[in-house]
């Protein structure tokens, strides 16, 4: 019991000294969250909304790896794919990339980070990359829920 209180200690803290990654992260997409809003605002568009980000979060807090975080996101793209172009919430184009796309990008990113951190340790590295994300999706609903208020849209 004492090697998995240390380890899972240890975690809680490698995690915690990627928290200035993460929100730099986040700030990646803080221009399209700002244009999602910015068409929540046009009732045509569909709004991209918290429950988009907690499904997510759900999803992520189940899953036995990274790349089935990706496939849920690719899956979440794909479902746009069959909609109105109008009606897209992952699948909406900002500038090169979907936000489906940038998302999977900062996961990667994460992943990539998760590695160096853990030091060639691969159990740890499987243990931390899923916190890390899991971390970067609570400052994401954090955020959400900051823009919602700021900038007077989208759903909850």
């Amino acid at each position: 019991m004492g090697t998995t209180y240390n380890k899972e200690l240890h975690i809680e803290k490698l995690v915690k000294s990627q928290a200035d990654f993460l929100i730099q992260e986040l700030e990646k997409i803080e221009p399209m969250m700002e244009a999602v809003f910015k068409d929540n605002t046009r009732i045509e568009y569909t709004e991209f909304g918290n429950s988009q980000i907690r499904n997510l979060l759900k999803a992520a807090s189940q899953a036995s790896g990274v790349n089935e975080i990706v496939l849920y996101i690719q899956y979440q793209i794909g479902r746009d794919n069959s909609r109105n172009i109008r009606t897209r919430t992952w699948n909406r184009t900002f500038g090169k990339e979907t936000l489906g796309e940038a998302v999977i990008a900062i996961i990667r990113n994460i992943e990539r980070k998760s590695k160096e951190v853990s030091d060639g340790d691969d159990e740890l590295h499987r243990d931390l990359v899923l916190r890390l994300i899991e971390r970067f999706l609570n400052y994401w609903t954090w955020k959400y829920s900051y823009l919602s208020t700021t900038m007077g849209g989208g759903r909850r």
